[in-house]
């Protein structure tokens, strides 16, 4: 086996066990239950990464390249829903509120596995493959990065607003976001939209 494939598949496994501990410590907290599912989003969104770099067709290539970005989307949104409710332990937002995002991101996860997301592949297939953005994207963008910009606003607020423990918490998330999104924008997201290139 590669040894990539090891260290990368390690790394999910270790996502999972912090979001299970981390529910265990208090599975009353919004904010744990936040974490676990961020986890297990990153968990299943990972296992696409891994599949559609390996298949060997077109139509399987697709498919799980698809799925990468379906699982994008609950992915962006538990990232906002976390660090807008971080440090509490109840959702700080209006029941209506909770059903327009949830709608949002329905129609976003379904956009995301349809042909106009991706429209076909330019050529190849697993990590050599060049899918082609469709009309669909613009759903895509729009709400993702609107979702990550307003975590990001959130987390950044909170560092000037909380003190003591909680702040050095605010600045572990911050840090950690930054980083985490740098390197998705920066290795996958850029290199398969712009350049048709899912390699990273």
């Amino acid at each position: 086996m590669n040894i990539g494939i090891v260290f990368r598949i390690a790394a999910l496994i270790a996502s999972i066990v912090i979001g299970a501990l981390v529910y265990r410590r208090n599975p009353r907290s919004a904010t744990n239950v936040l974490l676990t599912l961020f986890t297990v989003a990153i968990f299943f969104w990972g296992i696409a990464n891994e599949f559609s770099v390996g298949v060997t067709t077109s139509e399987t290539t697709l498919f799980w390249i698809r799925l990468v970005m379906f699982f994008a989307v609950p992915l962006c949104f538990l990232f906002f829903l976390l660090e807008y409710t971080f440090p509490r332990s109840s959702l700080p937002i209006p029941q209506r509120s909770r059903w327009v995002l949830a709608l949002v991101a329905t129609i976003a996860m379904f956009t995301t596995i349809s042909p106009y997301l991706f429209t076909h592949l330019r050529e190849g297939t697993g990590a050599t493959a060049k899918p082609v953005p469709g009309p669909g994207m613009i759903v895509f963008l729009s709400t993702a990065i609107l979702a990550i910009l307003l975590g990001v606003f959130s987390i950044l607020k909170k560092n000037w607003q909380l003190r003591g423990l909680e702040q050095l918490q605010a600045r572990y998330l911050l840090l950690g976001t930054l980083v985490m999104f740098a390197l998705i924008l920066g290795l996958i997201f850029f290199p398969v939209v712009s350049a048709g290139n899912p390699a990273f």
